[in-house]
């Protein structure tokens, strides 16, 4: 019996606390805003490996996984970045990169797109269609199926250009 009661007043104290906090499961990435880069070749071969970054790769994705993604190419990128990924059905598609949390630069893409490999090659300008300065960035694939259910893959990119822009 004193079990009993302990239980039932461990998962009171458990309900309290969550209530307390809301115990709403954050949508921000853990840690570090920039914790580092996935560096790649021209060619989207891995050179150095941030697994933080550009969750789940297609290359071993699960069946209950909808999207996959591949870490860009080149990374860093001097004129252009090369997205590739895998919609396991038909999804809305929105690329977005941000300089600072809460800083969007552009939308790259917003668009229905049928299951299969896509690929998205960004030229590095913003909506303005000026070019981004050096720095990192983070760039957020999100997909959502029509009934709204939606999945999120994201990364960081690094844009160096050996001369300064004008």
């Amino acid at each position: 019996m004193f079990s009993k009661i302990l239980t039932f007043v461990s998962l009171l104290l458990i309900f309290f606390l969550c209530v307390g906090s809301d115990c709403k499961k954050s949508t921000e990435p853990k840690g570090p805003y920039y914790e580092g880069i996935c560096r790649t070749d021209t060619a989207g071969n891995i050179i150095e490996d941030d697994t933080t970054d550009w969750q789940p790769r297609i290359d071993s994705m699960l069946p209950t996984d909808l999207l996959g993604v591949s870490p860009p190419f080149p990374n860093p990128c001097s004129d252009q970045i090369t997205f590739v990924y895998y919609l396991a059905t038909n999804m809305k598609v929105e690329i977005e990169v941000y300089s600072k949390p809460d800083k969007l630069e552009v939308i790259l893409l917003s668009s229905y797109q049928s299951g299969g490999n896509h690929q998205y090659i960004w030229d590095l300008k913003d909506a303005s269609g000026s070019y981004l300065e050096n720095g990192i960035y983070r760039v957020y694939i999100k997909a959502t199926t029509y009934t709204g259910k939606e999945y999120e893959s994201y990364g960081d990119i690094q844009i160096e250009r050996s001369t300064p822009l004008k």
